[in-house]
């Protein structure tokens, strides 16, 4: 089922990115002070290493009772991450992040991260492609998505 939007007509086209290093502190600040649930990890070149999400503080940090101030970012990141192409059809991504149970999506072109398209992106242009994912993710989990 494609919708005829294009992942770039709705992607966030300048996504909050961080270095390895950064420590968790910074990273929690940062993700507070942008309003945003992930942070895309990257390198010198614009490559997507890695992703972290908000859950990925409380699974990865907080329960193994890590320091904060001293754990960098990239002992807790995702770094096999899902990424999907700026020219793929909006239906694309949702069938990923549903498939996939993950509610962000690197863009990436020619191996370089463009920008980043979340569940809230889907959420304003088309609400109903929405409820397709939140229902497959329901039956994935046995929960509500939000």
């Amino acid at each position: 089922m494609k919708t005829g939007v294009f992942v770039f007509d709705v992607m966030t086209k300048k996504p909050i990115t961080v270095n390895r290093d950064e420590n968790l502190v910074d990273c929690a600040n940062l993700m507070g002070e942008r309003d945003v649930n992930s942070l895309i990890i990257k390198d010198e070149n614009n490559k997507v290493l890695g992703i972290v999400a908000d859950e990925d503080f409380i699974r990865k940090a907080m329960a193994k009772n890590l320091d904060p101030f001293k754990t960098k970012v990239e002992e807790i990141m995702a770094i096999e991450v899902i990424t999907i192409e700026p020219d793929k059809d909006l239906y694309d991504a949702v069938k990923l992040m549903g498939d996939y149970n993950i509610r962000q999506l690197p863009v990436v072109e020619n191996h370089k991260l463009v920008g980043i398209i979340t569940v809230k992106d889907i959420i304003k242009v088309e609400p109903a492609i929405f409820e397709i994912l939140s229902g497959k993710i329901r039956l994935k989990l046995g929960t509500n998505l939000i």
